[in-house]
C-alpha cells in the first residue's frame, strides 16, 4: 500500500457488512434507532442514538470534524517545526 495511515484511512471503504452505508452509523435493533461511534487512538466514543439516519450520520461527520481535523492540524503543526528545525541547523552549520 502506498501512502500514509492517514490517507489510508481516509479512503477505506465502507465494510460489506455495513448496514447504513456509511461509517460508524449502524441501526441497533434492541432500541429500534440509528448508533453513531467514532474510534480513535484505540478508545471508540459513542456519539448518540437518533431516530433518524440523517441526523446519526451528521452527528458522526461532526465528531470526524472534531477528532480528526484537529489530530491533523497537529501533525501539520509538528511536520512544520521539524522542517524549521532542520533549515535553521542547517544554516547554524
Amino acid at each position: 500500500m502506498i501512502g500514509t495511515n492517514v490517507e489510508r484511512i481516509k479512503n477505506r471503504k465502507v465494510q460489506r457488512n455495513n448496514t447504513s452505508g456509511y461509517t460508524g452509523v449502524s441501526w441497533h435493533p434492541g432500541r429500534g434507532m440509528w448508533f453513531a461511534r467514532i474510534s480513535f487512538r484505540g478508545k471508540t466514543y459513542n456519539i448518540g442514538y437518533f431516530d433518524e439516519l440523517e441526523q446519526a450520520v451528521d452527528a458522526r461527520k461532526k465528531a470526524e470534524k472534531m477528532t480528526f481535523d484537529e489530530f491533523l492540524d497537529s501533525l501539520k503543526t509538528a511536520k512544520t517545526i521539524a522542517i524549521d528545525d532542520r533549515n535553521t541547523r542547517a544554516k547554524v552549520c
